[in-house]
């Protein structure tokens, strides 16, 4: 099983010009693990005439805080943070960072939302687990897993987080609103 990390950057970067289509300049956060999807991105960004900031983070553990603050001094107005395994256990580090450096930003999983960051766009996590779960099923009654269709993600999760709207002193556009699939108050 596996979703198209770079495919998701570029829908993301859409979600964020249709929420805030004066905001042309946007930084990434990403490290050496989601480069790909970075490049993915860069390309992406040109051709909606958008200004990339790039923030990579490199030796782990991240310094979140300073890349928050090197934000700040080039005025990005919007954040994409790319997927990382890295950077999944402080997503309510940096949601809070997000919030207090006035950057609606964009994540990939859920949960980063549930951890008080603005929005997020990314595979349905809980249906990606149920699949593997059916994978093990047929594996632990003797299919032989080479045997078995390689399995793409076809289900996305669009949420949004009013609490961090109201933080950032924004109000999301309604087309935004009508897409979303959740919407945490």
């Amino acid at each position: 099983m596996f979703y198209r990390q770079q495919e998701l950057a570029a829908k993301q970067l859409e979600l964020l010009v249709e929420a805030f289509p004066e905001r042309k300049r946007v930084a990434v956060l990403w490290d050496s693990i989601s480069e790909d999807t970075f490049h993915a991105t860069e390309h992406a960004a040109s051709s909606m005439s958008l200004s990339l900031d790039s923030f990579k983070l490199d030796n782990s553990p991240y310094d979140f805080e300073a890349a928050f603050q090197n934000m700040s001094l080039g005025g990005p107005k919007a954040l994409l943070v790319l997927s990382s395994p890295l950077f999944t256990p402080h997503r309510a580090q940096i949601a809070e960072l997000a919030i207090r450096f006035q950057l609606p930003a964009m994540f990939i999983f859920r949960t980063y939302v549930e951890a008080g960051g603005l929005m997020s766009y990314g595979v349905d996590v809980a249906l990606m687990y149920q699949r593997a779960a059916s994978y093990v099923a047929k594996i632990l009654r003797g299919a032989q897993p080479a045997d078995l269709p390689v399995d793409q993600a076809d289900k996305f999760h669009f949420a949004l987080n009013l609490k961090a709207a109201k933080a950032l002193g924004i109000t999301l556009p309604t087309s935004i609103l009508l897409r979303a699939d959740e919407v945490i108050e």
